[in-house]
């Protein structure tokens, strides 16, 4: 009975950090979509060249892209 504990208890201490990393970059994918989706609405609205990028909206782009790079292997297996 206590080596199905002790063995529950290892699983677990594996597994831990991943779904924290799993859910930061679930948002932070989320939040760099939102952002990059509403510059795109103001440039068009504004009548601005999408290719002109501003700091932040490098930033999100970077950030989707690991975000992606993270979760992409993950939907595979």
């Amino acid at each position: 009975m206590e080596s199905t504990a002790g063995s529950d208890n290892t699983h677990r201490s594996k597994d831990g950090p991943i779904p924290s990393l799993s859910k930061i970059f679930a948002i932070l994918l989320l939040a760099s979509s939102f952002l990059l989706a509403r510059r795109m609405r103001n440039k068009l609205r504004a009548s601005m060249p999408l290719s002109v990028l501003f700091p932040d909206e490098i930033a999100a782009a970077v950030c989707i892209i690991a975000s992606l790079a993270f979760h992409i292997p993950r939907l595979l297996c």
